[in-house]
């Protein structure tokens, strides 16, 4: 339809699409001057936001690595946490309680179930998102409904697509639930629909949409490169 009318999917949707958005480079589980360093590469290369894993064997080794990261990139760089459901709900209550100072923008799947994360947002300040526990419009309308997150990690290709995606930012927005639209390593032409959802996002959040520094090759030319910590999308 779009190659006969000539016009992008997001005409033909009807979507107000910002010019650009803002994306996070991610950090996984290296040694804590190992992850410094590339962390400040990381800020030099333009991004404000940095993604770190978390959920190690040993807390004090993801405690270690967050602190040695903040101390060489400062207040102005935003820190997130991904715990892919690595933590029980006591140890992610004394997990992140201890990591309130370093002003973390939200723990990402530290638990899994809905219950769990309900009662660990009545007991840390850090906010929450859910992640591989949104699987569809059914399991995002619970979390929103339930009041258990303040963000939603949305996968488009996990999903079924963009017009799903669409569907449960809209909701989400509606409940004061900012909406964070992610990669699944997709290639560019997958990652054509997330950047279309990420730019549907009123808020100015960054999404994780810097994968394409991974593919060695790819099956079609990345039209949305990664410049400076963001992606220009028209």
């Amino acid at each position: 339809i779009c190659n006969e009318r000539k016009i992008t999917i997001a005409e033909l949707l009807n979507l107000k699409l910002k010019k650009g958005i803002r994306v996070n480079a991610a950090i996984g589980f290296l040694k804590p001057e190992e992850a410094a360093s590339l962390a400040l590469q990381f800020v030099k290369e333009g991004f404000k936001t940095l993604k770190i894993k978390t959920g190690r064997e040993n807390f004090e080794d993801d405690f270690t690595t967050i602190n040695s990261i903040k101390k060489v990139v400062g207040e102005d760089i935003m820190l997130r946490i991904d715990t892919n459901c690595k933590w029980t709900l006591d140890e992610a209550i004394k997990n992140l309680n201890r990591l309130e100072q370093f002003s973390i923008k939200y723990a990402e799947q530290p638990v899994n179930s809905i219950e769990e994360f309900k009662e660990l947002k009545m007991k840390t300040s850090v906010p929450l998102a859910a992640d591989e526990s949104i699987r569809d419009l059914e399991t995002a309308e619970k979390f929103i409904a339930e009041k258990a997150i303040e963000f939603i990690i949305l996968k488009p290709m996990m999903l079924g697509g963009l017009l799903p995606t669409l569907e449960i930012i809209k909701l989400a927005e509606k409940n004061n639930v900012v909406p964070v639209i992610t990669s699944s390593f997709e290639s560019a032409i997958g990652r054509t629909n997330a950047v279309i959802a990420a730019a549907s996002v009123k808020s100015d959040i960054a999404h994780g949409l810097a994968v394409s520094r991974y593919f060695e090759d790819d099956i079609a030319e990345d039209k949305y490169p990664v410049m400076n910590g963001s992606i220009k999308v028209y």
